[in-house]
């Protein structure tokens, strides 16, 4: 429990997805509050309440209600709480249940000392490590940041130019502060790097979706006009799905969603245009729930159409870059009316460019209903895979609840055909 201050950090190191640290994280705590339990109870039992008269033992009933509290899901506290201000109660409650427990073990115990001491040093190791590789990948000093927005305020453009370029890999995502008022000072969020390169980036883009805390802070600083400021950021985290080996990748989002699996998009359309890696057509189906959103990775999707559809002219005698097939499907839920007269323009050219070649354009739109299913059974590669061979069928989510169980329900029905996994930000 006490290994890192920081998740993300230490997920990194160990190269676990944070997802997995998570439930590791969790399961320690739940095993150490059973243990902890069984002590207190044998004690008592043995003791009755005459163990509570002495004053080591009392701190050792306040350990034990600070392990309960800190199991406490922070999704069942109230909504209208930050995230950040949940997150370092968290962290004063471990802090708290540390010092309960040093004074919990009689002076005269050294060989429980010499343990909490290794504990100690390994924390303070792993908290010095951290601070250190954020200083330097920031370049010793903060980051010049710009901020941007849509007309409703519903999400932030963040760009950060850095000092000091670093390699991100598709997935990845940046712990980021923002200085924005007394209690700044603690607030850090973290956030998918939206943007991918085949070299070392200088920029990095993120989207912001609006909740409560820093989030909304942001929002409102925006709202105010401010249009720049300066930040630090940790990492990048977490670790990059390998989708080379596959006849055929998904890429499902929802709404904000498709900023997790944009950089994949990229990243694909290069590999596979330079002979990377041999893939079938690679198909991005994307459920938006208001359009408003859609302009955050529009600039990123052109990209990677116009990336994909380069000159295939032979250039010295080399081979013509491979076209990677690729295809989008999108489902807006809004009327055409309420839509911005930009997006309308698109959706009639789209469904013109459908009606004149049915079947074979790259971007098809459809209106409140999204058939997932049956674009998944028309693209996915059913063959199942033999004895440990790789599965022909990669689906990589960020999607909404209802979404993720229909995508869970498929890969299990399939699931000697399909790999599916879900990318560290979830909407």
């Amino acid at each position: 429990m006490y290994i890192s201050p920081c998740l993300d950090f230490i997920a990194s190191v160990l190269r676990f997805r944070l997802r997995a640290q998570r439930r590791i994280h969790a399961s320690v705590g739940y095993v150490v509050a059973m243990l902890s339990t069984i002590h207190v109870v044998g004690s008592f039992s043995r003791h009755g309440w005459s163990i509570v008269n002495q004053e080591h033992n009392r701190y050792a009933a306040l350990a034990l209600a600070g392990i309960y509290f800190v199991l406490i899901p922070i999704r069942t506290f109230p909504s209208w709480i930050p995230y950040e201000m949940l997150l370092s109660v968290h962290y004063l409650a471990a802090g708290w249940l540390g010092f309960a427990m040093w004074r919990h073990i009689p002076t005269d115990t050294n060989f429980s000392r010499i343990f909490l001491y290794v504990i100690s040093g390994i924390f303070v190791g792993s908290l010095t490590w951290q601070v250190g590789e954020t200083v330097y990948t920031n370049g010793w000093w903060f980051q010049s940041v710009s901020l941007g927005q849509n007309g409703s305020y519903d999400y932030i453009q963040v760009r950060m130019a850095l000092r000091k370029p670093v390699k991100v890999e598709p997935g990845q995502y940046i712990n980021l502060w923002i200085p924005l008022g007394p209690l700044s000072g603690v607030q850090s969020h973290p956030f998918t790097v939206a943007n991918w390169s085949t070299h070392a980036q200088t920029e990095l883009k993120v989207f912001v979706d609006v909740n409560r805390g820093l989030t909304s802070k942001l929002r409102d600083a925006v709202k105010r006009g401010l249009k720049s400021n300066i930040g630090l950021y940790m990492g990048p985290y977490g670790s990059t799905t390998d989708m080379k080996g596959y006849e055929t990748i998904l890429l499902v989002a929802t709404g904000l969603g498709v900023v997790a699996v944009a950089p994949y998009l990229q990243w694909l359309v290069h590999a596979i245009r330079a002979r990377g890696i041999c893939s079938a057509p690679i198909h991005l189906i994307w459920h938006i729930p208001s359009w408003k959103q859609s302009h955050a990775v529009f600039d990123i999707i052109d990209f990677a159409l116009a990336l994909d559809e380069g000159d295939d002219t032979k250039e010295g005698g080399r081979k013509p870059p491979q076209i990677s097939g690729l295809k989008i499907s999108m489902c807006y839920e809004e009327e055409n009316s309420l839509l911005p007269p930009k997006v309308q323009l698109f959706i009639q050219e789209m469904e013109k460019k459908e009606s004149e070649k049915p079947g074979r354009t790259r971007i098809k739109v459809y209106k409140r209903h999204l058939p997932l299913e049956t674009l998944l059974i028309c693209d996915a590669v059913m063959t199942p895979a033999h004895d440990d061979s790789e599965k022909p069928t990669m689906i990589a989510a960020s999607v909404s609840k209802d979404m993720r169980n229909t995508l869970v329900e498929f890969a299990e029905e399939h699931s000697r055909a399909v790999d599916l996994v879900f990318t560290d930000y979830q909407p």
